[in-house]
């Protein structure tokens, strides 16, 4: 009794402070749902094409008629509150594509069963296996009759083995990546590299989380190696910008008292910011950030450390055994690993791990994440 008490509080709460919308919803071709990447995904679509975002995070609830009435008749049909309240308004909506950035979002999978007549596409945003912490990736042991586009095949084959399958699934690569990539910016960055080493914060403020464990752990590990190898230069492309306070205090004290002047701390200010910091070092260095699977993408030298994650743990059997990846708490071999990336050039690091680097990104530059997504929304809007 209490429970439901408390449940039926939490949902007053969330509606008394959302934004809300009384007004009808209007029919619309395409309906990009979550405001989460929602920016990049818009720039793919054909301008004659109508368009609307869907708010999927309590920021605009629309609470006109049609929806409180469609959303009774879902609840009775026994669908959960939330999941009968997005569908009242994609029903309203009736597009004929849906797309979201929130890739690993059960509810958006699971509307394209509900919704046989229009086209659910995922787009990944971030790295999702190992899933070190649970609910980064999507359930086990489901069928979903949604397209997802993936980084890599990495991603497609570590789903498959958990057994959750796809209507249709395509390794893509990178959407963020690929719409900030510019061939000339690139080479110019590497014309002109500033750092041997950019390590990218992963996680810093929950203590309790493996993520912050291990990027802690990681990061006392690159301190010890700047202090012998003073020649080297480093950045942390931190996680946080100016404008994320207070957590952008917290990251940049955590940093600046561990590493002192041993290393830049570049703050992120924009998306592209992380990347042109990326591209802008010999090596980049995490416990499984999506950016360092990102700079593979890029054309980048990159190193994942996962120092609490056991070997037998990993997802799946890989098809193949990437160098780049490891999984071990002896920083010798982190040490050393390190120092046989530093050494090697871009080009002859591609050349010993292509395959591998292939498997878990797709190449940037061939930009075939939008060549796939224009073709999806081309054809479902025939």
């Amino acid at each position: 009794m209490f429970q439901h008490a408390n449940f039926l509080v939490r949902i007053c709460q969330r509606v008394a402070r959302s934004r809300k919308s009384f007004s009808r919803i209007s029919k619309t071709d395409v309906l990009v749902i979550d405001v989460e990447g929602a920016n990049q995904i818009i720039k793919l679509i054909p301008q004659s094409v109508k368009y609307e975002i869907f708010h999927a995070r309590d920021e605009l609830l629309h609470l006109n008629l049609k929806t409180v009435a469609f959303g009774l008749i879902y609840v009775f049909k026994g669908r959960s509150l939330w999941l009968a309240y997005v569908s009242a308004c994609v029903r309203q909506f009736n597009p004929r594509v849906a797309v979201t950035y929130t890739d690993n979002a059960p509810y958006f999978h699971e509307l394209a069963a509900l919704f046989r007549s229009v086209h659910f596409i995922a787009v990944q945003n971030g790295n999702r296996f190992p899933d070190l912490i649970g609910g980064n990736c999507l359930p086990a042991n489901r069928r979903y009759e949604s397209t997802l586009l993936t980084f890599g095949e990495y991603d497609i084959e570590s789903y498959r083995l958990q057994g959750t399958n796809f209507h249709e699934a395509s390794a893509c690569g990178s959407l963020k990546s690929s719409l900030s990539w510019s061939t000339r910016q690139y080479e110019v960055s590497k014309e002109q590299v500033c750092f041997d080493i950019c390590f990218v914060s992963s996680s810093f403020i929950r203590d309790e989380e493996i993520w912050f464990q291990e990027n802690k752990i990681l990061a006392t590990w690159l301190e010890e190696y700047l202090s012998i190898n003073r020649h080297l230069t480093s950045v942390v492309a931190m996680r946080t910008g100016p404008k994320d306070q207070p957590d952008h205090e917290l990251e940049t004290r955590f940093y600046r008292k561990l590493f002192g002047d041993l290393i830049t701390l570049r703050s992120r200010t924009s998306l592209e910011s992380t990347y042109r910091t990326t591209d802008n070092s010999q090596l980049t260095v995490s416990c499984g950030s999506s950016v360092s699977i990102e700079s593979l993408g890029r054309g980048n030298r990159s190193l994942i450390c996962h120092p609490l994650y056991e070997p037998e743990g990993l997802p799946c059997p890989l098809q193949v055994s990437p160098a780049f990846i490891l999984a071990t708490l002896d920083r010798n071999v982190f040490f050393s690993k390190l120092s046989e990336f530093l050494n090697m050039t871009d080009n002859a690091f591609r050349a010993n791990h292509q395959e591998s680097i292939d498997f878990f990104c797709r190449p940037t530059a061939t930009r075939e994440i939008d060549t796939a997504l224009k073709h999806y929304l081309r054809s479902s809007l025939k």
